[in-house]
């Protein structure tokens, strides 16, 4: 009977405990809210108390020292009772702040401090966090205070020495030592902030030094009663050796996008990074801004004209560095450009011109001449149309150009008029082809076929005109090796065909390159080529290969597989590779 009874005793006692955590849970639960503590480090020495306080301050913290044979904690005093370490917890509900505590026999007195900045420079509204140096290293109080002499102007937190910029002057911070009284001071001056406008930070540009028009405008929010700055750009951020420097009489300027072409072009690098500020011209206390911009030059060479050499023409310059106004007289007129200063990029091959206002009634003839007076030859632009805005003539000088060795340096243009007239010039200079000119002038290289598989007849009908026939079941043929290597787009292999049947499987392609031989995994199979007994055109897209094994370089061939059977007879003709669009 007893037995029983103390068994239900002891359910009763494990239900009660198992509801009163479950309250005590939820309770903490519902009180969860984040503390902490003004010291998470502490050193005393034996025998010194000290007081904790916890933000927010409440009064149900539970304290708890985690070796109380070192230290003892009721309500927030801490007693250093014994030599060691422990850890003070503050818990409000789930909620906990912690300081390390180590309790020392002897303490080692503070001898001195200083702060990391003797000198700040702010403006008003921005902040920064003093650092206080407490010596030596080990000394055992090392707590602070700070102070400012003048806090409407700059205000401290006494605890973490943070200082907040609250008006223009100066002000005095110190720092106190809480052992021994030791001080060290920190001037903080505020400054007025001269802000920048635009361009914005991290802009982009890309210069065009032909425009006469173009330029990149600064501007700024200036100073009242200051009209001086001056401009800065460099390539570093400090400004030590500026790439240009302009004074200004106001908040704005424009540099010419010919003039910062010319800082930057024979800068390396697809992209440039400009750093650039603005300072007032008389030295006044002022906090500057500085930005940058990615500005892409024109690295072009563009060929003035030498009015020197003018023969039956008169030529006069333009409002842009490269634009000339140009007047022929009756009959063959010409005008020199000035000498190359640097090679011809061997792949620049169209002379591009811009034009305008044009009332000459003949083309206009560009004569490659060697510096020795020797010419190469010649290239004619179409006649060219009276407009009020500029337009390119883009000559094709790739005919000329092709084995000959003009494009050095000292070599030079003659521009020759056959009419009477005025023309305006602008940005002669070479230039490479655009895509849709590489297209135009493309001319496809026609593949031969030159070799056979054992189960394959190669028959030459005519000149690029084949014909085959099976004779087992692996057939093939293999083209002749391109000789140059195509141009991006240059993607369709094409040919003619014709054929009774339709051919035994399919059409497979393997492509191989001088460094890689054939193989499955570099094949392309293309499906069924049906029959037709009159001359049809087959194509297929090669750009899988192009793309993914580098195919397309100058020695690259094919393998043409054709079909799985014996007696199929196909004729081929004017293979090549061609533009896709």
């Amino acid at each position: 009977m007893n037995a029983n009874r103390n068994k239900n005793l002891i359910f009763l006692l494990l239900i009660s405990c198992f509801l009163a955590i479950a309250s005590c849970s939820t309770d903490e639960q519902s009180e969860m809210i984040e503390i902490s503590l003004d010291k998470s480090t502490l050193t005393l020495v034996l025998g010194d108390t000290e007081t904790l306080t916890v933000t927010p301050s409440s009064n149900q913290i539970e304290w708890i020292s985690s070796n109380t044979d070192v230290i003892t904690v009721t309500n927030g005093v801490i007693t250093a009772v014994g030599l060691g370490d422990a850890i003070v917890n503050a818990k409000i509900g789930n909620s906990r702040a912690f300081c390390e505590i180590s309790v020392i026999e002897t303490p080692i007195n503070v001898t001195g401090v200083t702060i990391t900045e003797e000198e700040v420079i702010l403006t008003v509204g921005k902040t920064k966090k003093l650092e206080a140096v407490v010596g030596p290293e080990d000394a055992t109080y090392k707590n602070v205070r700070w102070s400012s002499n003048k806090p409407q102007v700059v205000f401290v937190d006494d605890l973490t020495g943070e200082v907040t910029a609250k008006a223009l002057g100066e002000a005095t911070i110190t720092v106190t030592t809480v052992d021994g009284g030791k001080k060290a001071t920190s001037l903080v001056k505020v400054w007025p902030a001269l802000n920048l406008h635009r361009p914005h930070n991290e802009t982009s540009l890309t210069l065009d030094p032909t425009d006469s028009e173009a330029n990149t405008h600064f501007s700024w929010i200036p100073f009242e009663g200051t009209t001086n700055y001056v401009l800065k750009l460099s390539l570093s951020e400090d400004f030590s050796s500026p790439l240009y420097e302009k004074e200004v009489n106001g908040s704005s300027v424009d540099v010419s996008s010919y003039e910062f072409n010319e800082m930057i072009k024979q800068i390396a690098g697809e992209t440039v990074k400009v750093y650039w500020t603005v300072e007032p011209k008389d030295p006044i206390q002022v906090v500057g801004e500085t930005r940058y911009l990615s500005v892409a030059a024109d690295r072009n060479e563009y060929l003035r004209l030498s009015p020197a050499t003018a023969v039956n023409l008169t030529a006069s310059k333009g409002a842009g560095e490269y634009q000339y106004s140009v007047v022929a007289g009756s009959g063959t007129s010409s005008i020199n450009t000035v000498p190359l200063t640097a090679p011809l990029d061997p792949n620049s091959l169209i002379a591009s011109i811009m034009t305008k206002n044009s009332t000459v009634q003949s083309t206009l003839s560009i004569f490659l001449v060697k510096a020795d007076g020797t010419e190469v030859g010649s290239v004619t632009s179409p006649g060219t149309n009276a407009s009020t805005t500029w337009l390119e003539s883009a000559i094709n000088a790739k005919p000329v150009l092709a084995g000959s060795s003009w494009g050095e340096p000292g070599d030079y243009l003659r521009l020759s008029f056959s009419g009477s007239g005025q023309l305006e010039m602008n940005a002669l200079h070479f230039r490479p082809m655009n895509y849709q000119e590489i297209k135009d002038n493309y001319v496809p290289e026609i593949l031969q076929l030159v070799s056979k598989s054992g189960h394959t007849t190669l028959e030459t009908i005519a000149e690029n005109h084949y014909k085959l026939r099976t004779t087992g079941s692996d057939p093939n043929a293999t083209t002749s090796k391109l000789k140059a290597s195509l141009p991006d787009g240059a993607c369709i292999l094409t040919f003619e065909y014709k054929s009774n049947t339709q051919m035994g499987n399919n059409l497979q392609l393997f492509l191989g390159t001088p460094t890689q031989g054939l193989a499955e995994s570099r094949s392309l199979k293309l499906g069924t080529v049906p029959a037709s007994p009159e001359w049809t055109t087959y194509r297929a897209d090669l750009t899988p290969g192009i793309t993914g094994w580098g195919w397309g370089v100058a020695g690259s061939y094919i393998r043409m597989d054709i079909g799985e059977k014996a007696d199929y007879e196909i004729e081929i003709r004017n293979i090549k590779i061609v533009y896709k669009n």
